[in-house]
Protein backbone atom coordinates (compact mmCIF):
# COMPACT_ATOMS: atom_id res chain seq x y z
CA UNK A 1 0.00 0.00 0.00
CA UNK A 2 1.23 3.24 -0.77
CA UNK A 3 1.67 5.83 1.58
CA UNK A 4 -0.99 8.33 -0.19
CA UNK A 5 -3.48 5.03 0.51
CA UNK A 6 -2.15 4.74 3.98
CA UNK A 7 -2.57 8.57 4.33
CA UNK A 8 -6.09 8.72 2.59
CA UNK A 9 -7.05 5.81 5.40
CA UNK A 10 -5.70 7.02 8.32
CA UNK A 11 -7.19 10.24 7.24
CA UNK A 12 -10.60 8.86 7.21
CA UNK A 13 -10.71 6.51 10.14
CA UNK A 14 -10.22 9.85 11.61
CA UNK A 15 -13.01 11.22 10.12
CA UNK A 16 -15.32 8.78 10.71
CA UNK A 17 -14.71 7.98 14.36
CA UNK A 18 -17.38 7.61 16.59
CA UNK A 19 -15.98 10.28 18.75
CA UNK A 20 -17.07 14.07 17.63
CA UNK A 21 -14.75 15.96 20.42
CA UNK A 22 -11.51 17.36 19.94
CA UNK A 23 -8.60 16.09 21.92
CA UNK A 24 -8.18 12.76 23.91
CA UNK A 25 -11.22 10.50 23.10
CA UNK A 26 -10.40 11.69 18.88
CA UNK A 27 -6.56 10.86 19.31
CA UNK A 28 -7.13 7.98 21.56
CA UNK A 29 -9.84 6.40 19.34
CA UNK A 30 -7.42 6.65 16.43
CA UNK A 31 -3.82 5.95 18.38
CA UNK A 32 -2.75 2.79 16.66
CA UNK A 33 -3.46 4.91 12.71
CA UNK A 34 -1.86 8.13 14.36
CA UNK A 35 1.08 7.00 15.74
CA UNK A 36 2.04 4.30 12.83
CA UNK A 37 2.75 7.29 10.50
CA UNK A 38 5.22 9.41 12.90
CA UNK A 39 7.28 10.54 9.92
CA UNK A 40 6.79 8.70 6.93
CA UNK A 41 9.01 8.88 3.91
CA UNK A 42 7.90 7.50 0.55
CA UNK A 43 9.48 9.23 -2.47
CA UNK A 44 8.48 12.68 -2.25
CA UNK A 45 6.19 12.59 0.74
CA UNK A 46 6.98 13.65 4.31
CA UNK A 47 4.53 12.89 7.09
CA UNK A 48 4.10 13.83 10.39
CA UNK A 49 0.98 12.96 12.30
CA UNK A 50 -0.23 14.60 15.51
CA UNK A 51 2.81 17.87 15.09
CA UNK A 52 2.08 19.81 18.55
CA UNK A 53 4.11 22.38 19.78
CA UNK A 54 4.51 23.62 23.36
CA UNK A 55 1.58 26.15 24.46
CA UNK A 56 3.59 29.88 24.52
CA UNK A 57 1.78 31.07 27.19
CA UNK A 58 0.52 27.81 29.73
CA UNK A 59 3.48 25.95 30.89
CA UNK A 60 3.03 21.87 29.99
CA UNK A 61 -0.12 22.62 28.01
CA UNK A 62 0.80 21.53 23.89
CA UNK A 63 -1.53 22.65 20.99
CA UNK A 64 -2.35 20.27 17.85
CA UNK A 65 -3.11 19.42 14.52
CA UNK A 66 -4.23 16.09 13.09
CA UNK A 67 -1.19 15.78 10.09
CA UNK A 68 1.43 17.78 8.71
CA UNK A 69 2.19 16.84 5.00
CA UNK A 70 4.95 17.38 2.61
CA UNK A 71 3.55 16.65 -1.08
CA UNK A 72 3.95 18.03 -4.51
CA UNK A 73 6.77 20.59 -3.71
CA UNK A 74 4.76 21.89 -1.06
CA UNK A 75 3.93 21.79 2.89
CA UNK A 76 0.16 21.56 4.30
CA UNK A 77 -1.41 21.50 7.60
CA UNK A 78 -4.27 18.99 7.74
CA UNK A 79 -7.21 19.41 9.97
CA UNK A 80 -9.19 16.33 10.03
CA UNK A 81 -13.10 17.01 11.56
CA UNK A 82 -15.86 13.96 12.25
CA UNK A 83 -18.91 15.92 11.91
CA UNK A 84 -22.07 14.56 11.08
CA UNK A 85 -25.32 16.26 9.54
CA UNK A 86 -25.23 20.09 7.70
CA UNK A 87 -22.13 22.35 8.06
CA UNK A 88 -23.03 26.05 7.30
CA UNK A 89 -22.01 29.38 8.20
CA UNK A 90 -24.29 31.21 10.79
CA UNK A 91 -26.18 34.48 8.99
CA UNK A 92 -24.56 37.47 10.92
CA UNK A 93 -27.01 40.16 9.64
CA UNK A 94 -30.36 40.84 8.34
CA UNK A 95 -28.99 40.98 4.81
CA UNK A 96 -27.67 37.35 4.96
CA UNK A 97 -23.90 38.11 5.23
CA UNK A 98 -22.00 35.29 6.94
CA UNK A 99 -19.84 35.16 9.59
CA UNK A 100 -17.07 32.83 8.67
CA UNK A 101 -14.91 32.83 11.80
CA UNK A 102 -17.42 30.16 12.93
CA UNK A 103 -19.35 27.37 11.75
CA UNK A 104 -22.83 25.49 12.49
CA UNK A 105 -23.62 22.04 12.68
CA UNK A 106 -27.22 20.65 12.12
CA UNK A 107 -28.04 17.33 12.41
CA UNK A 108 -31.07 15.31 12.95
CA UNK A 109 -31.01 12.79 16.45
CA UNK A 110 -31.17 8.96 16.46
CA UNK A 111 -34.69 9.29 15.71
CA UNK A 112 -35.38 11.81 13.17
CA UNK A 113 -35.98 14.61 15.46
CA UNK A 114 -34.35 18.19 15.03
CA UNK A 115 -31.99 18.63 17.30
CA UNK A 116 -30.27 22.21 18.17
CA UNK A 117 -27.82 23.54 15.70
CA UNK A 118 -24.32 23.69 17.79
CA UNK A 119 -21.81 26.07 16.89
CA UNK A 120 -18.37 25.67 16.44
CA UNK A 121 -14.86 28.27 15.81
CA UNK A 122 -14.03 27.80 12.05
CA UNK A 123 -11.28 25.24 12.32
CA UNK A 124 -9.56 26.23 9.39
CA UNK A 125 -8.90 29.21 11.60
CA UNK A 126 -7.47 26.67 14.30
CA UNK A 127 -5.20 25.58 11.79
CA UNK A 128 -3.97 29.07 10.67
CA UNK A 129 -3.46 29.83 14.34
CA UNK A 130 -1.37 26.27 14.74
CA UNK A 131 0.47 27.18 11.54
CA UNK A 132 1.65 30.53 12.73
CA UNK A 133 2.87 28.86 16.44
CA UNK A 134 4.56 25.77 14.75
CA UNK A 135 6.55 28.40 12.51
CA UNK A 136 7.55 30.57 15.05
CA UNK A 137 8.48 27.48 17.57
CA UNK A 138 10.75 26.11 15.01
CA UNK A 139 12.51 29.27 13.62
CA UNK A 140 14.69 28.85 17.14
CA UNK A 141 16.31 26.16 14.86
CA UNK A 142 16.83 27.59 11.83
CA UNK A 143 15.47 31.01 10.45
CA UNK A 144 14.07 29.39 7.26
CA UNK A 145 11.87 27.08 9.32
CA UNK A 146 9.78 30.94 10.10
CA UNK A 147 9.64 31.68 6.46
CA UNK A 148 8.27 28.75 4.95
CA UNK A 149 4.59 28.83 3.66
CA UNK A 150 2.14 26.05 4.53
CA UNK A 151 -1.46 25.77 3.41
CA UNK A 152 -3.99 25.31 5.92
CA UNK A 153 -6.50 22.45 5.25
CA UNK A 154 -9.62 21.22 6.74
CA UNK A 155 -11.19 17.81 5.82
CA UNK A 156 -14.04 17.13 6.61
CA UNK A 157 -15.34 13.47 6.81
CA UNK A 158 -18.24 11.70 4.57
CA UNK A 159 -20.83 12.21 7.34
CA UNK A 160 -21.19 15.81 6.67
CA UNK A 161 -22.79 17.27 4.62
CA UNK A 162 -20.22 20.48 3.42
CA UNK A 163 -21.70 22.05 0.37
CA UNK A 164 -22.24 26.01 2.03
CA UNK A 165 -18.65 25.40 3.74
CA UNK A 166 -17.16 23.52 0.92
CA UNK A 167 -14.32 25.53 -0.77
CA UNK A 168 -10.83 23.94 -2.19
CA UNK A 169 -9.21 27.19 -2.68
CA UNK A 170 -9.67 28.27 1.24
CA UNK A 171 -9.27 24.86 2.07
CA UNK A 172 -12.48 23.28 3.27
CA UNK A 173 -12.33 20.12 1.57
CA UNK A 174 -13.79 16.70 2.02
CA UNK A 175 -11.25 13.69 3.00
CA UNK A 176 -11.74 12.17 0.21
CA UNK A 177 -10.48 14.82 -2.19
CA UNK A 178 -7.06 15.10 -0.15
CA UNK A 179 -4.83 13.69 -2.80
CA UNK A 180 -6.52 15.39 -5.87
CA UNK A 181 -6.37 18.70 -3.42
CA UNK A 182 -2.59 18.30 -2.60
CA UNK A 183 -1.81 17.27 -6.49
CA UNK A 184 -4.07 20.53 -7.44
CA UNK A 185 -2.52 22.84 -5.05
CA UNK A 186 1.19 21.42 -5.05
CA UNK A 187 3.77 22.97 -7.79
CA UNK A 188 2.49 22.93 -11.54
CA UNK A 189 6.52 21.60 -12.44
CA UNK A 190 6.58 17.81 -11.19
CA UNK A 191 7.21 16.28 -7.62
CA UNK A 192 10.24 17.71 -6.20
CA UNK A 193 12.42 15.81 -3.64
CA UNK A 194 12.13 17.67 0.38
CA UNK A 195 15.23 19.70 0.25
CA UNK A 196 17.04 18.21 3.65
CA UNK A 197 16.58 21.32 5.20
CA UNK A 198 12.96 20.44 5.02
CA UNK A 199 13.36 17.27 6.20
CA UNK A 200 15.74 18.00 9.22
CA UNK A 201 12.51 20.91 9.80
CA UNK A 202 10.24 17.42 10.12
CA UNK A 203 13.17 15.74 12.55
CA UNK A 204 12.33 18.92 14.82
CA UNK A 205 8.58 18.43 14.56
CA UNK A 206 7.02 16.95 17.64
CA UNK A 207 4.19 14.62 17.90
CA UNK A 208 2.76 12.58 21.05
CA UNK A 209 4.62 9.81 23.00
CA UNK A 210 2.25 6.57 22.81
CA UNK A 211 2.32 3.52 24.51
CA UNK A 212 0.78 0.45 23.85
CA UNK A 213 -0.60 -1.60 26.49
CA UNK A 214 -0.71 -5.61 26.20
CA UNK A 215 -4.29 -5.76 25.87
CA UNK A 216 -4.20 -3.48 22.10
CA UNK A 217 -4.84 -0.08 24.18
CA UNK A 218 -3.49 2.94 23.00
CA UNK A 219 -2.75 6.15 24.90
CA UNK A 220 -0.87 9.00 24.37
CA UNK A 221 0.50 12.29 26.13
CA UNK A 222 4.43 12.97 26.96
CA UNK A 223 6.69 10.50 28.76
CA UNK A 224 7.48 10.90 32.35
CA UNK A 225 10.07 11.33 34.11
CA UNK A 226 13.03 11.81 31.52
CA UNK A 227 14.64 8.86 31.55
CA UNK A 228 13.27 4.52 31.14
CA UNK A 229 13.83 3.33 34.67
CA UNK A 230 13.99 -0.55 34.95
CA UNK A 231 16.34 -2.84 36.59
CA UNK A 232 17.33 -5.99 34.76
CA UNK A 233 17.96 -9.42 35.16
CA UNK A 234 21.52 -9.07 37.02
CA UNK A 235 19.37 -6.49 39.45
CA UNK A 236 21.06 -3.67 38.18
CA UNK A 237 19.31 -0.38 37.70
CA UNK A 238 19.12 0.96 34.53
CA UNK A 239 18.29 4.41 33.22
CA UNK A 240 18.36 5.49 29.39
CA UNK A 241 16.86 9.49 28.76
CA UNK A 242 13.98 9.17 26.17
CA UNK A 243 16.42 11.97 24.27
CA UNK A 244 18.50 8.27 22.90
CA UNK A 245 15.18 6.39 22.29
CA UNK A 246 12.97 6.15 19.46
CA UNK A 247 10.99 3.21 20.62
CA UNK A 248 11.17 0.51 23.49
CA UNK A 249 9.57 -3.22 22.29
CA UNK A 250 8.63 -5.17 25.30
CA UNK A 251 7.86 -9.10 24.81
CA UNK A 252 6.26 -10.63 27.94
CA UNK A 253 8.69 -13.51 29.85
CA UNK A 254 6.64 -16.47 31.42
CA UNK A 255 4.57 -16.01 34.52
CA UNK A 256 7.60 -15.63 36.63
CA UNK A 257 10.18 -14.67 34.12
CA UNK A 258 11.87 -11.90 32.85
CA UNK A 259 10.29 -10.00 30.28
CA UNK A 260 12.93 -8.84 26.79
CA UNK A 261 13.13 -5.57 26.12
CA UNK A 262 14.47 -4.32 22.12
CA UNK A 263 15.28 -0.49 23.00
CA UNK A 264 15.36 1.26 19.64
CA UNK A 265 17.97 3.90 19.57
CA UNK A 266 17.56 7.33 17.40
CA UNK A 267 20.98 6.38 15.67
CA UNK A 268 19.56 3.34 14.27
CA UNK A 269 20.84 0.52 16.34
CA UNK A 270 19.63 -1.48 19.16
CA UNK A 271 20.34 -2.87 22.25
CA UNK A 272 18.43 -6.10 23.97
CA UNK A 273 17.95 -6.48 27.74
CA UNK A 274 16.00 -8.48 30.04
CA UNK A 275 13.45 -6.45 32.13
CA UNK A 276 12.86 -7.40 35.98
CA UNK A 277 10.92 -4.34 36.70
CA UNK A 278 10.16 -1.34 35.55
CA UNK A 279 8.15 1.40 34.63
CA UNK A 280 6.97 4.64 33.33
CA UNK A 281 4.22 7.60 33.86
CA UNK A 282 2.44 9.05 30.40
CA UNK A 283 1.53 12.96 31.22
CA UNK A 284 -1.82 14.50 29.37
CA UNK A 285 -3.59 17.76 30.56
CA UNK A 286 -1.79 17.57 33.67
CA UNK A 287 -2.85 14.10 34.46
CA UNK A 288 0.25 11.91 35.11
CA UNK A 289 -1.08 7.67 34.07
CA UNK A 290 1.50 5.36 35.85
CA UNK A 291 2.11 2.10 33.52
CA UNK A 292 3.87 -1.29 34.18
CA UNK A 293 6.57 -2.01 31.41
CA UNK A 294 5.09 -5.74 32.13
CA UNK A 295 1.76 -4.69 30.85
CA UNK A 296 3.09 -2.44 27.74
CA UNK A 297 3.76 -3.89 24.33
CA UNK A 298 5.61 -1.09 22.73
CA UNK A 299 6.54 2.51 23.49
CA UNK A 300 6.58 4.73 20.84
CA UNK A 301 8.64 7.85 22.04
CA UNK A 302 7.77 10.91 19.93
CA UNK A 303 8.18 14.51 21.68
CA UNK A 304 10.79 13.34 24.37
CA UNK A 305 12.96 12.27 21.67
CA UNK A 306 12.29 15.31 19.43
CA UNK A 307 12.17 18.10 22.37
CA UNK A 308 15.01 18.27 25.39
CA UNK A 309 13.52 19.43 28.33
Amino acid sequence: MGLFDTLTRSLTRLATSPYEANGAERAGALGEAMAAEVVATAGNILTIANPIVPHPHLPAAWLESDMLVYAYGKLFCIEVKNYHGRITYPKESQFGASNQTQIVQIKQGRYGESLLPKQYPNPLRKTTGFIHHLKRYLSRYDARYGRVFITPVVAFGPQADIRDVHDPAAGMIAVTELESYLRGYGRPLGDPAAPQWMAAMFSRVASWDWVCTTRGEWHYGVLQPEVLRYVNAQDERITVPWWDLSGVMVRPGSLFGDDALTLELRNGQRAEDRCRTGGLGLTCGGHNRPFDLHHLRQVLVKVSGTIER
